[in-house]
């Protein structure tokens, strides 16, 4: 059985717990073995960054420190703010000597360059790729069309894993297990984010056109990768007179490799594929 290091992130024993299930499971499945982090802290999310960015950097280091000091040299992440800050956690370590010397001392020494640090969408394509993904798919999902959307994930700080304008990784995932991808204008439209606390009616107003979007392209499921992308849409849904389930990779994947629904957490979303499991199941 494979092991990788596996950082889940705040959000992953909470607001998107639906998102480490599934995960979680899918990963089972393929005989891959995720190893947590010992002891592993947040990130700084966005906060920890803007009031003060060494704080931030000083947290998203700790991880790497704790993850090297327990032999895992590669980290899998799936939060992409949460891979954004270890990725330049990393990139700083790297190229400060000072704060290099700082970390060492306060936190212990890691050597980068033995480092691999992956987001769940380059895991599966560049290191798992189509063979392997497609042997697990046990179940048609030729009448699913899937909408892809990746929010500001391209765009992030110290993200180079995909095309910023057009990215591709998930569509190519998506198209390895059998469904119907669709080629959608909004596939990097800003959800709103964090702005949802202060400022909700501009969120929801962006929620509303992406899920209009989404309708007026026949799609029957939006998949993201992102806790906040699926929060955002899948909780304003009802308000808005919507009913396009917003599922994870994960979940998608889980669904063609025959994983049960409950393993999968599908019951934990708020607009539930009820259609979708009729279909398939």
């Amino acid at each position: 059985m494979r092991k990788i290091g596996y950082y889940p992130g705040c959000s992953a024993y909470g607001t998107s717990l639906d998102f480490d299930i599934s995960l979680r499971s899918l990963f089972s499945k393929m005989k891959i073995e995720l190893v947590e982090i010992p002891d592993w802290n947040c990130c700084g999310a966005t906060p920890g960054h803007v009031i003060y960015e060494e704080l931030g950097v000083s947290l998203s280091y700790f991880n790497l420190a704790k993850a090297y000091s327990a032999g895992l040299k590669e980290i899998l992440i799936t939060c992409p703010s949460c891979y954004s800050n270890l990725m330049k956690a990393k990139s700083i370590y790297k190229k400060s000597e000072g704060l290099r010397k700082k970390y060492s001392m306060m936190f212990g020494k890691i050597e980068p360059e033995e480092m691999k640090i992956y987001h769940l969408n380059d895991f599966l394509t560049k290191v798992l790729g189509k063979e392997f993904i497609e042997k697990f798919v046990v179940k048609d999902m030729g009448t699913v069309k899937v909408a892809p959307y990746y929010g500001c994930l391209p765009r992030l700080p110290y993200v180079y894993i995909d095309n910023r304008e057009n990215p591709t990784l998930m569509d190519e995932v998506l198209s390895w297990i059998g469904v119907e991808v669709v080629q959608w204008p909004y596939k990097v439209i800003c959800c709103g984010a964090s702005i949802s606390v202060p400022k909700p009616e501009v969120a929801t107003e962006l929620a509303k056109k992406i899920l209009a979007m989404a309708r007026e392209y026949s799609t029957d499921i939006i998949c993201v990768v992102c806790p906040l992308c699926q929060f955002n849409l899948d909780s304003r849904e009802k308000k808005l007179g919507f009913n396009i389930p917003v599922l994870y990779l994960t979940q998608i994947m889980g669904i063609a490799f025959g994983i049960s629904s409950k393993d999968l957490a599908l019951d934990k979303m708020l607009t539930r594929p009820k259609e979708l499991i009729s279909r398939v199941y």
